[in-house]
C-alpha cells in the first residue's frame, strides 16, 4: 500500500477519511499503468456514503482535459445531470505529467500528478516519480503544494 498523502506542512489537515480515498486512488492507478501506460485524465468523486463515480479524459490535450475535470469537479449536475442527486464531498484528479524535482536546474522527470481535496478543506497536489530503472511510479507520494480549491 502507498503511503499516505499527508503533508506535514498543510495548511488544513488532511482527514482520514480523504488519506484513505487519496491513498486507494493512487494505488488502483500504480497498479492500471503496469498494464497501460496511456494512463488518461482520470477524475474519481466521492460522496458522503463513500460512493463513487469517476470519469476518464483523453479526447484532447492533456491541459483541456484536466480543465474538463476540473470543471467536472465544480459542477458535476450540470455536465452530468444524471448525477444530479450525487453530491461529492472529495475528489482525486489523477494525470501523467513532469515535475521539476530541483528548482535550479531546468530539468524534468516523469511523474504521476494527483490533485485532490475535501470540501471545506484545502486543495492538495503530490506526485509519484517514475522509477526509470523500474518503468514504474514510486509508492512514496511527495507533496507538490496547495492548489485551488474547487469543492
Amino acid at each position: 500500500m502507498s503511503q499516505s498523502p499527508i503533508h506535514s506542512n498543510s495548511a488544513t489537515p488532511i482527514s482520514p477519511a480523504l488519506d484513505i480515498f487519496v491513498t486507494q486512488v493512487m494505488d488502483a492507478v500504480c497498479e492500471r499503468y503496469k498494464t497501460d501506460t496511456s494512463i488518461p485524465v482520470l477524475l474519481v468523486l466521492q460522496d458522503k456514503n463513500n460512493e463513487c463515480v469517476s470519469f476518464e479524459f483523453d479526447h484532447d490535450s492533456i491541459e483541456k482535459c484536466l480543465d474538463e475535470a476540473r470543471v467536472y469537479v465544480k459542477h458535476l449536475p450540470r455536465m452530468q445531470p444524471h448525477l444530479k442527486n450525487f453530491h461529492p464531498i472529495r475528489y482525486v484528479i489523477s494525470y501523467i505529467g513532469s515535475v521539476s524535482e530541483d528548482e535550479s536546474t531546468p530539468s524534468f522527470i516523469s511523474a504521476l500528478l494527483f490533485e485532490y481535496q475535501e470540501k471545506g478543506g484545502t486543495g492538495y497536489s503530490a506526485y509519484l516519480p517514475l522509477d526509470k530503472k523500474q518503468g514504474l511510479f514510486s509508492r512514496s507520494p511527495l507533496s507538490a503544494g496547495v492548489i485551488e480549491e474547487l469543492l
